[in-house]
């Protein structure tokens, strides 16, 4: 799959942008501020209906306009074309269209134009709170399972549902186990299901994760994933009828699928507490591989790499260890950012054929 053609309209900084694709390698550069990732972050709308870096659609609207839009032409490893459109008006509902025909459900558009972004702000699966681990690997799976992507759906709609409920007894002091029921069943249904794709797809990530880690780092570390959940002792019906009380005084629901969590190890440590910035680096970018790999395998397609900023996370060595990783299988379409153009052709342009575009303050034009 190869993204050939990007137009951007009232998105973020850019006014209207056109850009055309040759090659397998495209690099962004130019100063910060200027526009980069936003490019990187209208390709990823195109695969995932929404931004990477911001929480909702409005901000990425231009300032002072009431809508933006993104199109993108894809040539899929059929070689069969399609069009895909993102568009937003202010205020309206938001559209996305394949071939010109409009998506009922943005979720039925997941996983069919499969992308791996690599970010700076990647360190925050480090070193935030579980909710960010968990939306991560949700996001990954539901890229080539579209039941798994359905019954987290579900789940959470059932929870919202519940909470909404939990909170009212709360206020007014009452508790009504009965009224709970219907939303303690769809939890029930769903949650295992949950649980055993997490556990299955963890040990698939697991082992992938740690070749990758050991390829970057000269096999050096040992890196481990553990998945954690309470359902690994207790299933969700006792976890429900355990913590009634509890989830009565505080007016949510407290334990669950949805309060699972991930750990991250080097060499049996905490990578938060223990790991260097250079060793955190190492292992985020060989769980962004690892994520590549599986995704390739699962769906068929060679995912789209989007690396902002490539030389935050990789000293110039590294760099060209990655590049001729990428050069070949399974990898495919890369779209890299970074501020000097001299660096981006000294040492990506060293190992590989380049495609060159500058960015200034919201224009961007492909080198000559």
């Amino acid at each position: 799959m190869k993204l050939e053609r990007l137009k951007l309209y009232n998105f973020k900084n850019y006014a209207e942008a056109e850009m055309n694709f040759e090659g397998s390698i495209h690099c962004f550069y130019g100063k910060n501020a200027g526009g980069k990732t936003n490019i990187l972050d209208a390709i990823h709308y195109l695969g995932f209906t929404k931004s990477y870096f911001t929480g909702g659609d409005q901000p990425t609207i231009r300032f002072g306009e009431e809508a933006f839009s993104i199109s993108g032409r894809f040539t899929m490893q059929s070689g069969v074309t399609e069009n895909i459109k993102v568009s937003l008006k202010s205020p309206g509902q938001k559209k996305v269209s394949r071939n010109d025909k409009d998506y009922q459900r943005f979720s039925d558009h997941i996983g069919q134009f499969p992308m791996v972004m690599i970010s700076p702000s990647d360190s925050d699966l480090i070193n935030d709170g579980s909710e960010i681990r968990r939306k991560y690997f949700d996001t990954v799976i539901s890229q080539f399972d579209s039941t798994y992507l359905e019954n987290l759906i579900r789940y959470n709609k059932a929870l919202s549902h519940r909470n909404r409920l939990l909170k009212i007894m709360k206020e007014k002091r009452i508790q009504n186990r009965a009224q709970l029921e219907v939303w303690d069943q769809q939890l029930m249904e769903y949650a295992d299901s949950i649980f055993e794709k997490r556990k299955e797809y963890n040990t698939l990530f697991s082992k992938h994760h740690a070749e990758m880690h050991s390829r970057l780092t000269d096999e050096n570390e040992i890196a481990t994933v553990e998945y954690d959940s309470s359902l690994m002792e207790n299933d969700m019906k006792s976890l429900l009828d355990e913590s009634f009380q509890a989830d009565i005084q505080v007016g949510f629901t407290t334990k669950g699928v949805h309060r699972d969590d991930y750990f991250f190890f080097i060499n049996e440590q905490r990578a938060r507490r223990y790991a260097s910035q250079g060793q955190q680096k190492s292992y985020l970018l060989a769980l962004k591989m690892a994520q590549y790999i599986i995704t390739n395998e699962k769906t068929g397609q060679k995912p789209i790499l989007l690396f902002d900023d490539i030389f935050d996370k990789l000293d110039p060595f590294r760099v060209q260890m990655m590049i001729k990783m990428l050069c070949q299988e399974p990898f495919g379409q890369v779209f890299i950012t970074d501020t000097h153009k001299l660096r981006i052709e000294d040492i990506i342009g060293a190992v590989s054929p380049i495609q060159l575009f500058k960015v200034e303050n919201g224009t961007v034009k492909a080198d000559e």
